[in-house]
C-alpha cells in the first residue's frame, strides 16, 4: 500500500505472517555462542579467579578472586593489599556480556560503602576480556583484566 504524505509516497509492508513480535533491541552479535555452563578458572594479575555459570548459561554465581589495591595516600604513603574479594549472581546477556556495577554496603555504616564494576564477554568455554574494578572506604581503588576456561 502507498500512503502520501506531505507530498512524498511512503511504502507501507505487512509483516510476515506469524510474526508479529517487534524486533529486539541489540538483536545480539552474529554467530555469539551463549556460555557454556560449569566451573571456570583463571587469573587476575598471578592470583586465580573462579565463577560459575549456571546450567542454563543464563547467570554467573560465585566470582571469586583476589585484586590488588592502592589504599591511601596524600599525606601518607600508599599501602598496596591484595585482598579476596567476591561478586553477586549477574545475568549474562543474550550476547553473551555481562555488564553489572554492584554498590554494596561493607558494614551498615556509609563511611564503608563500596563500589564494584564487573566486565565479561562470554564466548563458549571462555571468559574473555574480563574486568573488575573497585573503589571502596580508606581511599581504596584498583581494577585488573582477566580471563578464565572452564575447569576440566
Amino acid at each position: 500500500m502507498l500512503v502520501a504524505t506531505a507530498g512524498a509516497l511512503i511504502a507501507l509492508t505487512a509483516p510476515a505472517a506469524g510474526d508479529d513480535r517487534p524486533p529486539k533491541a541489540g538483536g545480539g552479535a552474529q554467530g555469539s555462542k551463549p556460555a557454556a555452563p560449569g566451573k571456570y578458572v583463571g587469573e587476575i594479575d598471578g592470583n586465580e579467579v573462579k565463577l560459575k555459570v549456571n546450567r542454563a548459561g543464563r547467570f554467573m554465581d560465585g566470582w571469586v578472586g583476589r585484586l590488588r589495591l592502592k589504599c591511601g595516600g596524600y599525606p601518607g604513603l600508599p599501602t598496596y593489599p591484595t585482598v579476596a574479594m567476591d561478586f553477586p549472581r549477574t545475568r549474562i546477556g543474550d550476547d553473551g556480556r555481562l555488564r553489572r556495577t554492584w554498590h554494596g554496603n561493607g558494614g551498615g555504616d556509609e563511611a564503608d560503602d563500596f563500589t564494584m564494576k564487573m566486565e565479561v564477554r562470554f564466548a563458549g568455554k571462555r571468559a574473555r576480556k574480563g574486568h573488575v574494578s573497585y573503589a571502596g572506604p580508606g581511599r581504596c581503588f584498583g581494577s585488573a583484566d582477566w580471563t578464565a576456561r572452564l575447569k576440566r
